[in-house]
């Protein structure tokens, strides 16, 4: 299911700012400051405005991510864009 959600984000990126993030594995990969990876990546949507200086995401942003059935509809090969139905009390 991360699987899922990162990479609608990513694709999500890209269709809207034109950046492909360093690792599709963003919210997994090991992060050091001021390397070309991760922290490059920070720069390079706060210089596009997708996030602010204090690290929210610009309104902008947020505005595309509310839509994310419509984010999901278009996942690379092999995502099925399977959300999470929460917990089961086994009832």
């Amino acid at each position: 299911m991360i699987a899922n959600a990162q990479a609608a984000v990513v694709k999500l990126i890209k269709d809207t700012y034109d950046i492909m993030l360093s690792s599709s594995s963003f919210l997994t990969v090991s992060f050091t400051p001021s390397t070309a990876s991760a922290d490059s990546d920070l720069d390079t949507l706060r210089a596009a405005d997708a996030i602010t200086s204090n690290g929210q995401l610009s309104a902008s942003l947020t505005a595309a991510m509310s839509g994310g059935a419509a984010a999901t509809a278009d996942l690379p090969s092999g995502a099925s864009g399977a959300a999470a139905t929460g917990g089961s009390t086994g009832t």
